[in-house]
């Protein structure tokens, strides 16, 4: 009999893997063995055989079955109950399937031990009758068989063939689960289809990203055939209510749980989650906990997001009490951890019985052209779909190595994601990972899902596609989460790369696009309508507004920057004359290339906020101006003020008044010239004077928690005066940061340019305290024959960061004569 012995000789039989027999299954089976030939499946005479009381799952895994054959093959695979003789794909489980029952006994089966774990099956394609057994050991078991399956069907000269193999399969995580914010999005044709296709195996209903309201209205409509259509396939639903209330609330959050449970919800999701742990809800916990009992459902069935700070930390006082109400012990609980060992000692010392849960907040992805950052909002009308490649589970909170995963079914039981965006790619790679995190590939992963989107003739093509579309967005400055017009949307070529290679690039991936486009719609396994909606318009709008942007030949960022830093610095020096011809010169310049930008950009992006924002800087008058500069040095003003306990203040400016030695000095630029030149800045870059009054010093600051991207800068110009002056002529800079340590090294560059090419850059990391701060620099050769030398004091990101809190003082710069050419320290 084949039994839970086979567990034991599972990694020495994969061996006989996919490979050794032409089949390709992700994930591989964790038994395989092959034999000779493979089993005939001939049109028109194979059946799939289902039990007289097969329940719902088991139905749903036979018609399931015959749409993918119809898509996939162009065959009808008629659906009949019991005692069929001749080709048949006989499918169930022991106890809901007389012949699966008897076909077991028949080959050595025992049935009923199918695998160490719910969600297993057997796939056995050995028999000359030309009988394909599936037999699950739940129901869901037979739908996830019934995939493999198919996965395996070729074309043959008279239908169908499976090559004549073995398999005995299951999950190595046993709860693999997709939580949506938004309920309807389940009932999208195609989506549940996804997660049992992803192998996923819970979902819940909820409105809102924290679960039901406590005592809300809710759409028993809705909910109840969200339920029917994820019972249909097995799924288990948690009901989620937001717990995080006030004693009052108590009563209703009891009645959204009672309601949910007449609905028929299989399990209770106790939500705190963002809003907070509420007051006194242990007493809340203990009374779901009771209703719970009330309806059979405990331990499992119950499950909880800790507020925030107990959902990132196990070991807190909420967890430790909460831990201690009866039931809460056996409970599911969710954290936003991946799961490790010293995560399970943490739940045994609070008390806890049961495995953390991991809940993944993922995708968090860079922004592209037609969505942005993080979450991944779209940004086109409508919000209609936008593409993103295939994203790994290391694009989430922590970033998670695949390597750093792999002992997860030791540490964990119970996995879910959180985020957007199509569950043919994303539940897939959850889904596919959890079920076998040892042995997962992610390449394999990915060719999977590129087999089933768009068809086994397209795979290598969409490898390539998809990469190129990763290395196309590097090359612009894209945008954060919002459409913002101030923070690269639309986004801007970085200026480091060629316009001409890159339309180039578009050009290549746009043609692999529309071939893959052409041959997709004959061989994807999704719906036509799906498939177009999700998948291929919106790839082809991704790179059609990669394309728009660069054809575009100027947008008012391009030139905006210079612009403004010139404004400023008439609005310091009070020039309010100038100030209001700038704008008239500038006025119609903006309109029209507004205008031709919204047109060029019509159906792919909504660009509402974008004609706005720039609408109302081409009327920006002193007003508007005197109001930014107040912001800007108030808002300056407040970030040096937030940094104070952190630096000392009168430590970095101590050397102000000792700069090195010079035979003559010819020039200087004081702290409030540079304030009054033209000063550009890309990213959350503040500038301006310290202090306000009676300033010392001319500050760059950036924020932390922010994050900033390749090439983000903040720059000042200044010229100085070297009419008639000779010899070896030292720039002297004052420069100081609060920086001393190598952990930021790579990142942050000062750069002095000349002719807009650098001439001297440092590593912000490098202490410049404690005698460091001035640096002198031979111009000599630039001076030479020069009235005067213009030049630009930079700081710019080399690599992208996320919070690297950066304060810069600038004091004098002084053009100097000195008797000896030393060199720059």
């Amino acid at each position: 009999m084949i039994s839970l012995a086979i567990a034991a000789t599972v990694l020495a039989s994969s061996a006989l893997s996919t490979a050794a027999v032409g089949v390709d299954l992700v994930p591989a089976p964790k038994y395989m063995k092959s034999y000779p030939g493979v089993i005939p499946l001939p049109a028109g005479e194979t059946v799939i055989v289902i039990g007289e009381e097969a329940p719902a799952p088991e139905r749903y895994a036979a018609e399931r079955l015959q749409e993918l054959v119809r898509r996939r093959f162009g065959l009808e695979l008629p659906v009949v109950t019991e005692g069929r003789t001749g080709p048949a794909i006989v499918i169930g489980q022991v106890s809901t399937h007389e012949a699966v029952a008897q076909l077991c006994e028949e080959r050595g089966i025992d049935g009923r031990q199918i695998a160490p774990v719910q969600d297993g099956y057997i796939v056995d394609a050995r028999s000359e009758s030309g009988q394909v057994l599936v037999c699950g050991g739940n129901a869901r078991g037979v739908i996830y068989g019934v995939q493999s399956l198919f996965r395996m069907l070729e074309p043959a000269e008279r239908g169908l063939a499976v090559p004549a193999v073995f398999i005995r399969d299951w999950p190595s995580i046993a709860w693999r689960g997709r939580p949506h914010s938004h309920m309807p999005t389940h009932l999208e044709p195609g989506v549940m289809d996804a997660y049992l296709w992803a192998g996923l195996n819970f979902i819940d209903v909820r409105e809102g990203a924290f679960g039901f309201a406590p005592g809300a209205e809710l759409d028993r409509e809705l909910i109840g055939r969200c339920i029917q259509e994820a019972h249909r396939r097995g799924l288990f639903v948690f009901g989620t209510v937001s717990c995080g209330v006030r004693p009052e609330q108590f009563g209703g959050a009891i009645h959204s749980f009672e309601q949910l449970i007449e609905l028929g919800v299989d399990g209770l999701w106790i939500s705190f989650d963002d809003p907070g742990g509420g007051s006194q809800t242990t007493e809340l916990a203990r009374r779901v906990l009771q209703l719970g009992r009330e309806h059979g459902m405990s331990d499992r069935r119950i499950a909880t997001t800790p507020p925030t700070g107990s959902y990132q930390h196990i070991e807190t006082d909420f967890n430790r009490r909460m831990a201690a109400v009866p039931g809460m012990a056996t409970a599911t609980w969710f954290f936003t951890r991946p799961p490790t060992a010293g995560d399970v000692a943490s739940a045994r010392r609070i008390g806890l019985e049961s495995l953390p849960a991991w809940w993944h907040n993922w995708p968090r992805t860079d922004a592209g052209f037609t969505h942005g950052s993080y979450g991944g909002a779209s940004f086109r009308p409508g919000g209609a779909p936008s593409y993103m490649e295939v994203p790994p589970l290391t694009w989430g909170w922590h970033s998670p190595e695949y390597d750093d995963l792999r002992d997860a079914p030791q540490n964990t039981d119970t996995v879910m994601m959180w985020g957007g965006w199509q569950p043919e790619y994303t539940a897939c790679v959850l889904g596919i990972w959890a079920w076998d995190p040892e042995r997962h590939d992610f390449e394999a992963t990915r060719t999977a899902i590129y087999r089933t989107v768009y068809g086994p003739d397209n795979v290598e093509a969409m490898v390539e596609l998809d990469d190129g579309l990763h290395q196309l967005k590097d090359r612009f400055s894209l945008p954060q989460r919002q459409a913002d017009p101030s923070a690269n949307f639309p986004p801007t070529l970085k200026p480091f790369y060629s316009r001409d290679e890159t339309l180039a690039e578009i050009a290549r991936l746009q043609k692999l696009a529309g071939e893959v486009a052409t041959r997709a719609r004959a061989g994807s396994l999704l719906a036509p309508d799906r498939l177009e909606r999700h998948f291929l318009e919106p790839m082809a709008a991704e790179l059609q507004v990669a394309r728009v942007l660069l054809e575009i030949e100027e947008r008012p960022e391009d030139w905006w920057p210079e612009h403004e830093a010139a404004v400023l610095a008439r609005m310091r020096a009070g020039d309010l004359e100038a100030v209001e011809q700038l704008r008239e010169a500038v006025r119609p310049r903006i309109k029209s290339q507004v205008r031709d930008m919204t047109e060029a950009l019509s159906g792919l992006l909504t660009m509402d906020t974008y004609e706005q924002y720039w609408l109302e800087r081409a009327e920006a008058g002193v007003d508007f101006w005197r109001e930014e500069l107040q912001r800007r040095t108030e808002a300056l003003r407040t970030r040096i003020a937030g940094r104070e306990e952190a630096l000392d203040l009168d430590a970095m400016l101590a050397s102000l008044e000792s700069p090195p030695p010079a035979a003559e000095v010819i020039d200087v630029v004081s702290p409030e010239q540079l304030a009054g030149s033209p000063v550009i800045s890309q990213g959350a870059w503040l500038w301006g004077l310290y202090p306000t009054e009676n300033p010392r010093a001319f500050v760059m600051s950036f924020p932390g928690r922010t994050p900033s991207r390749t090439g983000d800068f903040c720059q000042v110009e200044f010229t100085l005066d070297c009419a008639d002056a000779h010899g070896n002529l030292h720039l002297q800079l004052y420069l100081t940061d609060e920086y001393d340590s190598d952990q930021w090294t790579g990142y942050r560059f000062y750069r002095l340019l000349h002719a807009g090419e650098p001439i001297w850059e440092e590593d912000i990391a490098r202490t410049r305290r404690g005698g460091n701060e001035w640096s002198s620099i031979d111009v000599s050769e630039l001076a030479a024959d020069a009235d005067h030398l213009d030049l630009t004091l930079q700081v710019i990101d080399r690599r992208p960061v996320a919070n690297y809190t950066t304060t810069i003082f600038v004091g004098p710069i002084r053009l100097v004569r000195v008797e000896h050419a030393d060199p720059a320290p």
